[in-house]
């Protein structure tokens, strides 16, 4: 495998990393202060939790960021966050 080949591979796998980091970050941001889960409930779910964060995740990643990739409107804008709440 050629340098380039190799130093691209690393380059995505720290991407990738890093773009999970954020996610993370981000997410626990979000619901720091929302009491989102009931006490205990973090521990004894913690499968069923982190499904439903990837699934927010995913659908965040391939229905909401290509939209804002150009300028979105206070309408989609709004339909958006109505669309991640429902």
């Amino acid at each position: 495998m050629s340098r380039d080949v190799m130093a691209g591979n690393n380059m995505y796998k720290k991407t990738k990393y890093l773009e999970g980091e954020l996610w993370i970050l981000a997410w626990n941001a979000s619901v720091q202060h929302a009491a989102l889960y009931k006490n205990g409930v973090w521990q004894s779910q913690r499968d069923h939790i982190d499904r439903f964060r990837n699934k927010i995740i995913d659908h965040i990643r391939t229905h909401i960021i290509p939209q804002y990739r150009e300028t979105v409107e206070e309408q989609g804008h709004c339909a958006n966050i109505r669309d991640l709440i429902n």
